[in-house]
């Protein structure tokens, strides 16, 4: 008998903004499909709350569980939905955010069970500096109350070897990339421009100011290069971005897009030869390991990529990877300018691709975390 998980992910199918957390949410559903298990997505799809099945690495059914709900309310509906009925999963498989009520305890409380074991991901660890005062210490305290119905939490992200979080040692997972998503290669590159994309919930991490702060060295170099940095995406620091721009004069030279998917995703992309990486995690830790979604998907696309942190993957493995310093110093574009024509001239695009397929696998990926849910299962029995 196949087994059987349920994915809770306080994430809107609709929002635009939250468009990595899906296409994360799907993939790994995806994922843990093609390994022979029956996958229930509970998420919100709009106004409603929704469940999705998945079967054999496809979406098979979606079920609306409610028509409408109020925002801010995904787990307190939830856990009212899991008293009233039951789902029978032999895994539950929650996304972790930091708490301001008991709402996600309660659901978790109504998931665990003898035969049923809740496990958490935690997307990024530590993150306590992301939070005010307030909210990280009233997240600290509902983990005392989270605690006793968690059997594992697993993290693509954190700094130390025996991190402990929800009184388990955190297993180390890769983030991966949904292969569905991802158009051909095209390697036609306007040799004319030098054209930078950055995609994401726009957050004081992504470092996009230093690629801001560093332009005007390199159009004074290169005056007949055109250039321009396209930022895809809304979020917290997206206003601090625009201000900066306006403050140096820079209109000219960067394009907040807002947030898009799809073919329009992909045109802009078509524009770019070179992806830039999350610039900014060496405020949030300069000794971390971070694996980054973005980062997975620009070398799904055979793109060149400026990183500044450390991943988990090889790194000798993609000829593409150009690294930049984990400081507040400028980047040297003009340096990276020549890097990236040639690498679009040679097979560096072909490498990426087939690299990122073999490595960033969702399939491989969940294999492992179903693997270690068993093993944990059977030491609780």
């Amino acid at each position: 008998m196949k087994k059987k998980i349920g994915l809770v992910v306080n994430v809107n199918l609709q929002t635009k903004g939250m468009l990595g957390i899906k296409n994360k949410t799907i993939g790994q559903a995806k994922g843990f499909s093609s390994n022979g298990v029956i996958v229930s997505l509970f998420c919100c799809d709009g106004p409603a709350l929704v469940r999705l099945l998945f079967l054999d690495g496809q979406l098979t059914k979606t079920e609306v569980l409610l028509p409408a709900i109020k925002p801010l309310t995904f787990f307190s509906e939830l856990a009212t939905l899991f008293s009233e009925k039951s789902y029978s999963n032999d895994y539950w498989y929650f996304r972790y955010i930091p708490m301001m009520d008991d709402k996600m305890v309660l659901c978790a409380e109504k998931c665990s069970t003898a035969t049923s074991k809740v496990f958490f991901e935690v997307p990024t660890f530590p993150y306590h500096k992301e939070l005010s005062t307030e909210w990280a210490e009233t997240d600290r305290l509902l983990q005392d109350k989270l605690q006793p119905y968690v059997s594992g939490v697993f993290s693509p992200s954190f700094t130390e070897n025996n991190s402990i979080f929800l009184g388990h040692k955190i297993k180390k997972i890769s983030n991966g990339v949904d292969f569905d998503l991802i158009p051909p290669l095209e390697k036609q590159k306007d040799t004319t421009a030098f054209c930078l994309i950055g995609v994401g919930w726009i957050s004081n991490w992504h470092g996009y100011d230093r690629v801001i702060k560093s332009i005007p060295e390199f159009i004074s170099k290169h005056p007949d290069i055109r250039f321009c940095f396209y930022i895809v995406g809304d979020g917290p620091a997206k206003i601090n971005l625009q201000q900066l721009v306006e403050s140096l004069g820079l209109g000219a030279y960067i394009c907040f897009t807002g947030a898009l998917t799809g073919k329009a995703l992909d045109d802009i992309y078509k524009q770019c030869s070179l992806g830039v990486a999350s610039l900014g995690l060496h405020r949030l830790d300069p000794n971390g390991t971070f694996e980054v979604l973005k980062v997975r998907e620009y070398l799904a696309r055979g793109f060149p990529m400026l990183i500044s942190h450390n991943d988990s993957f090889d790194y000798s493995r993609f000829p593409g990877l150009y690294r930049t310093n984990g400081d507040e110093g400028f980047v040297n574009l003009s340096f990276f300018y020549q890097k990236v024509r040639l690498f679009w001239q040679s097979e560096g695009p072909e490498v990426h691709a087939f690299s990122a397929k073999e490595i960033f696998s969702y399939k491989e990926i969940t294999k492992n975390i179903l693997s270690f849910m068993a093993e944990a299962g059977e030491r609780a029995s």
